[in-house]
């Protein structure tokens, strides 16, 4: 009598047998090399080996295995494809127990998203990445996960490298195990000569694939990493995506409790609006505008960007007055004029660390500093004209309520004194009043660090500042130039000269 609690996988004995009697005709199939993705669900062979692999209860995850893996196996356009690689990659991670779910889910938006950039530059990119961090955080929130944005900002594709080289091996082991356990089974049967013929050129495909996933699947994990960065750049940064990043009590019954400086974080950036062009449409350039709808008004104690309303259309949407906390970092790009200028253009003066001690209000960039030239670029919407980089100054906030700026998003801007540069913004910055004597010594270091090239750190003013090298080699006349900026969307802030270390310094 069958045990009907007994069937492999967790099916249930009507189901098993009908995959078991489905496997035949499947490897009927296989040997004529009838095998693709669009096979039906009775073709392929992980609905008869589905109950041998334990660790897995998902039939579609392992059918999808199958499937990628044999037409890597077979296809030799697939072979060198890492995309095909990444997605085998997704799928190894549903044999691991608590994340697969979740990463299947999230691979396989961040391969079409990869798939997609490797074919697209410019404004078009822009507008696809924030779009993917949209559908990535929101179908992180359907299935449960906690804070989104703070998963994704922690989730590195290579750290389960030995976990999933590990799977990979086990997989690949085990269909070859129940090839050799159906082989005997048929061995006084009529199908004994095709079977073996073709469950040995499976073998050998399997192996080879086997061999091969030892180099490819780390450049699969690196690729999916790659991508991953733009997303995690666009949370970073503040960009609009669907989760709150605060925390609720969930007591029943009870309004959810929201401190109020992470109130006030929610709301930077609120109401920002992507152009035309897929960057952060800019603010008016009106204090009075800007009041009326909502974007900005000034408190007491705080800079008033109403000085030069220019300085309010540099954010698209809410702007926040707050104070930063103890832990938060702000930067500012700096660094002496390119002799030679770029595309034709020479600025009129060195970009000075802590901006001209002569004006108290200055634009930093808030949040993790940019790792590389592009993100700054891009995300801080820095100009070639503004900026010619070269050095960076980082403040790490070290008492409570001795910093005080108004926080926002930045907002996209086109080229003026050099034509053809747009940047679409979507980091965030911060405009703080630093007194002429911190300036001036902040400055003096600077300086220091330009002359020998090495890191200073000091402690001013409840502020730990690390004045350092960037290391970056493309930064001038590459970034932004993919499409040509049509002037007449965008109004760019007009600085002057002198305010130019100020503006340029904008970071995410």
């Amino acid at each position: 009598m069958i045990d009907k609690k007994g069937a492999p996988g967790g099916l249930s004995w009507a189901r098993f047998e009908a995959i078991a009697a489905d496997s035949a005709q499947w490897l009927w199939g296989t040997a004529q090399g009838a095998f693709n993705e669009k096979a039906s669900t009775s073709q392929i062979i992980v609905d008869a080996v589905i109950g041998m692999i334990p660790l897995v209860g998902d039939g579609t995850a392992v059918r999808d295995l199958i499937a990628v893996s044999i037409g890597l196996a077979d296809d030799p356009k697939k072979r060198d494809d890492v995309w095909q690689w990444a997605l085998l990659v997704i799928l190894l991670f549903a044999l691991i127990p608590v994340l697969g779910g979740v990463i299947k889910g999230v691979g396989r938006l961040l391969i079409r998203l990869g798939v997609t950039l490797a074919h697209t530059k410019g404004l078009a990119r822009s507008r696809l990445v924030i779009e993917a961090a949209q559908d990535i955080v929101a179908l992180l929130n359907r299935l449960g996960e906690g804070n989104a944005e703070r998963f994704l900002k922690r989730l590195n594709f290579e750290h389960y490298q030995s976990q999933i080289m590990g799977k990979f091996h086990d997989f690949i082991y085990t269909i070859n195990g129940v090839l050799v356990s159906i082989n005997r089974k048929t061995a006084n049967t009529r199908l004994l000569s095709w079977f073996a013929e073709a469950s040995a050129a499976l073998t050998k495909k399997l192996n080879w694939l086997l061999e091969k996933g030892q180099s490819m699947i780390p450049q699969a994990l690196k690729t999916l990493n790659d991508t991953l960065k733009e997303i995690q750049a666009v949370v970073y940064s503040g960009g609009q995506t669907t989760s709150k990043t605060v925390a609720h009590t969930a007591a029943s019954g009870e309004k959810a409790a929201v401190h109020y400086a992470d109130e006030l974080k929610l709301l930077e950036g609120e109401g920002a609006l992507i152009s035309a062009r897929g960057g952060w449409q800019q603010n008016p350039a009106s204090l009075d505008k800007a009041e009326k709808k909502g974007l900005y008004k000034h408190d007491p104690g705080y800079p008033d960007l109403g000085l030069r309303a220019s300085d309010i259309s540099t954010y698209s949407g809410k702007i926040v007055n707050r104070a930063l906390e103890p832990g938060e970092t702000i930067y500012r790009v700096f660094g002496p004029v390119r002799a030679e200028g770029v595309h034709g253009y020479k600025q009129g003066g060195a970009a000075l660390a802590a901006g001209n001690p002569k004006y108290t209000n200055k634009f930093w960039g808030i949040g993790p500093p940019p790792k590389t030239a592009e993100e700054w670029r891009h995300l801080s919407a820095v100009l070639d004209e503004w900026n010619h980089d070269g050095f960076m100054l980082v403040g790490t906030i070290k008492e409570p309520n001795r910093v005080k700026g108004c926080v926002g998003k930045i907002s996209e801007q086109a080229g003026d004194k050099i034509k053809g540069q747009y940047l679409t913004g979507g980091g965030k910055q911060v405009m703080l009043e630093i007194p002429g004597e911190l300036a001036g010594k902040l400055n003096s270091i600077g300086d220091k660090v330009i002359a020998e090239g090495k890191p200073q750190t000091l402690l001013l003013d409840g502020v730990e500042w690390v004045i350092r090298p960037t290391g970056w080699k493309d930064v001038n006349g590459i970034h932004g130039y993919g499409q040509l900026a049509k002037q007449a969307g965008v109004q760019t802030a007009r600085l002057g000269t002198r305010e130019q270390a100020s503006k340029e310094h904008r970071n995410e």
